[in-house]
C-alpha cells in the first residue's frame, strides 16, 4: 500500500464525508443577504461590478480576492447558495491536503502528519468557516496562506535556482491571501517559525528570507486597517487588552479540548469580559500551557511549535489593536481557521512521539467524535432560523441575539413569533429607533395595528430622517380608520 497516495484520498474522502451536509445550507441573514446574495455588486457579473471591489471596501473589510472569487461563483451559478458551499467545501479539502503534505514534509511521519491534519479537516470549531457562505474569505485566506507556506518550506529544502521558484510562487500566495482577507498577514511568521524549530535552519538564514515577504504585507496592512470602522464600543483602554488577549485564547483552548456549547455569536465583548471579571484569571491557562511547553521544548518541540503558530494565527483577533468585530465579541469560530494548522501541528508532533497502536486506536475514535459533533454543528447552520435560535440557546442573556432571531423569524414568515423577541429588545433599548421599528412592523403584519402604531410613531420621533417609520406608520394608520380592519 502506497501511503503517499492513500492517505490524501482517505482524507478528502473524510472531510467530504464530514461537511457534505453544508451543500444543503441556504443563506443566513448573518452577512449573506449584503454581502453575496442581495449584493447588486455580484449581481449582474459585470465588468464594472469586478472593478469595483479593487477599488472599494465593504463594511470596514478591503477583500478583492474574495470578492473576484464570489464575483466568478456568481457568474457561473447565480445568487445560488449551493455554488458558494461547494466552493467553500472545495477550499476547504485544498486546505486539508496542504496540510498534510507540510507536516508530511516537516515532522517525517506519515501516520502521525495524516492525523494531524484530519484534525485541522473535522475538528468542530472549523464548522463556521466553512458552513458559513461569507465565511469563505477566512478559508480561501487560510487556503492560500498554506499554500505560501508549503511553498515557502520547498524553497528552504530545494538546492539550486529551483529554490526561487517556490519562493516567488510563496510570495503571490501570500499577497493573494492578503487580498482574501488582510489577517493573513501573519503567515511569514508561522512560516519563520517552521523553518527555525522544525527545518532548523540558522535564525540568520530565516531572516533573510522572511523579512522581505513581511515588508510587502505593511502596505497592504495599512490599505486594510485604514478600510476598517473601529465603533467606540470596541476602542478598549490599553492596560486591558492583555487581559481581553488573555481571555481569548483561553477560551479558544477550551473550546478545542471541549467542542460544545458553539455559537455564531458568543456576545464576548471587551466589555462583558471585564465586567464579568472572567479576564482577572482565565489569562492563567493559556499562560500555564506556554510555560509547560516552553520548560519542554527540547523534548516538545514540535508541540512548542504548533502553540506559538497558534498563537500568531490569532495574534490580529486577539484585540491588541481594536478590530470592528468586537463590538459583538472578540471571539468567533472562524477566527480559528489558519490557527487550527497549529493545533494540527501540535496533535501530529504528539502522535509522533508515541507511536504506538493504542495511541492511533484513541486517535480514530477522537477523530470520529470529533467528526459527529461537526456534523451536528452544521445542522444549525441551515438557516438564520435555526441558527440564531441556537445562538440563544447558547447565550440567552444577549439581547442582540434576541433581535437577530427576531429577524430571522420575520424572513421565514414567522412575524408573530418575532413579536416576542423584538419585544425583549426593545425593553432592553427602549430608545433605540431600529428596535421599536422592528417591532412595530412585526406587530403590524401579525394584526397588533395599535401596538404597531404606538411603537413606529416613537420610532419616526426617534429617528426623523428616515421617511420609511413614517409611511408604515401612516399605513398602520390607515388600516387602523378603515372599518373593516379588527384586533
Amino acid at each position: 500500500m502506497n501511503r503517499q497516495r492513500v492517505i490524501p484520498l482517505l482524507l478528502i474522502a473524510i472531510t467530504l464525508l464530514t461537511f457534505a451536509l453544508v451543500l444543503r445550507n441556504g443563506w443566513v441573514i448573518q452577512d449573506d443577504p449584503e454581502w453575496i446574495a442581495n449584493n447588486p455588486r455580484l449581481h449582474p457579473p459585470t465588468f464594472e461590478n469586478f472593478a469595483y471591489w479593487w477599488t472599494h471596501s465593504m463594511q470596514g473589510l478591503y477583500v478583492p480576492g474574495t470578492y473576484s472569487l464570489w464575483f466568478a461563483l456568481a457568474a457561473m451559478g447565480g445568487p445560488h447558495p449551493v455554488i458558494f458551499h461547494l466552493g467553500s467545501l472545495i477550499l476547504h479539502v485544498v486546505s486539508v491536503c496542504l496540510v498534510w503534505d507540510i507536516l508530511k514534509k516537516t515532522l517525517q511521519n506519515d501516520i502521525a502528519s495524516a492525523i494531524g491534519a484530519a484534525v485541522f479537516a473535522v475538528h468542530p470549531l472549523q464548522v463556521e468557516t466553512v458552513a458559513w457562505a461569507s465565511g469563505m474569505k477566512d478559508v480561501l485566506a487560510g487556503m492560500l496562506s498554506l499554500a505560501m507556506i508549503q511553498q515557502y518550506i520547498l524553497f528552504s529544502e530545494t538546492a539550486g535556482k529551483h529554490r526561487f521558484f517556490h519562493y516567488g510562487v510563496a510570495f503571490f500566495a501570500l499577497l493573494m491571501a492578503m487580498l482574501a482577507k488582510p489577517s493573513a498577514s501573519i503567515a511569514p511568521l508561522i512560516a519563520a517559525a517552521i523553518d527555525w524549530m522544525l527545518l532548523k535552519r540558522r535564525m540568520k538564514s530565516v531572516a533573510a528570507a522572511v523579512i522581505p515577504l513581511l515588508l510587502v504585507t505593511l502596505p497592504l496592512v495599512l490599505v486594510a486597517r485604514n478600510a476598517q470602522t473601529i465603533w467606540a464600543e470596541a476602542n478598549t483602554a490599553l492596560w486591558m487588552r492583555p487581559l481581553i488577549a488573555g481571555d481569548a485564547v483561553a477560551f479558544y483552548l477550551c473550546k478545542l479540548v471541549w467542542p460544545f456549547r458553539l455559537a455564531n455569536d458568543y456576545g464576548r465583548t471587551p466589555d462583558a469580559v471585564m465586567d464579568s471579571g472572567v479576564a482577572i484569571y482565565s489569562w492563567i491557562v493559556p499562560v500555564a500551557v506556554g510555560i509547560c511547553l516552553l520548560l519542554n521544548r527540547g523534548r516538545l518541540v514540535g508541540e512548542w511549535c504548533g502553540f506559538l503558530i497558534f498563537l500568531v494565527g490569532l495574534l490580529p483577533v486577539l484585540g491588541f489593536t481594536p478590530f470592528m468585530y468586537q463590538v459583538h465579541s472578540t471571539v468567533a469560530d472562524h477566527y480559528m481557521y489558519l490557527p487550527m494548522f497549529g493545533i494540527a501541528v501540535a496533535a501530529a508532533a504528539a502522535i509522533r512521539a508515541w507511536p504506538k497502536a493504542g495511541v492511533y486506536r484513541v486517535s480514530s475514535v477522537v477523530l470520529v467524535l470529533l467528526a459527529a459533533r461537526s456534523m451536528s454543528q452544521i445542522g444549525y447552520w441551515r438557516d438564520s432560523v435555526s441558527l440564531f435560535g441556537h445562538a440563544m440557546a447558547v447565550n440567552p442573556r444577549n439581547p442582540a441575539l434576541h433581535g437577530q432571531y427576531g429577524i430571522a423569524l420575520v424572513s421565514a414568515n414567522r412575524s408573530a413569533e418575532a413579536v416576542e423577541q423584538f419585544q425583549i429588545v426593545a425593553n432592553a433599548q427602549p430608545s433605540n429607533p431600529n428596535v421599536l421599528a422592528l417591532l412595530g412592523r412585526a406587530q403590524a403584519v401579525s394584526g397588533r395595528l395599535n401596538e404597531a402604531f404606538r411603537n413606529l410613531s416613537m420610532a419616526a420621533i426617534l429617528s426623523p430622517n428616515d421617511p420609511s417609520l413614517v409611511v408604515d406608520r401612516d399605513n398602520v394608520r390607515r388600516r387602523l380608520d378603515s372599518p373593516a380592519t379588527t384586533q
